[in-house]
């Protein structure tokens, strides 16, 4: 798994510390100081295919572990419109293409 390789380093935790001062040590969402996170604005997975710098610190964006949560959800969700919208457009090529083979 593609984490696994990367949170445990030295190179992850100069990376992180450097956001988080780089932000001011909060949340660039709500400015709490509590529970602080950093999130990889491309995910790490689309970073490792393209054979990109995991660590570049205009990457990261340090949030609180509600807005990090938050974000991830908003993602999600627009994720699963988009997956939803392919299906129905594939669906209907589909059922169009059908229907000019009957």
């Amino acid at each position: 798994m593609t984490s696994n390789f990367v949170y445990g380093t030295e190179k992850y935790a100069k990376w992180r510390m450097t956001c988080l001062g780089r932000d001011g040590f909060k949340c660039k969402l709500c400015s709490t100081k509590k529970h602080l996170q950093v999130h990889h604005i491309v995910h790490l997975r689309v970073l490792v295919k393209e054979k990109k710098d995991l660590y570049n610190i205009s990457n990261g964006l340090t949030l609180c572990k509600e807005c990090h949560k938050n974000i991830h959800f908003i993602e999600n969700i627009k994720n699963q419109k988009y997956l939803k919208t392919e299906c129905v457009y594939k669906s209907t090529m589909i059922n169009n293409m059908e229907m000019m083979i009957i």
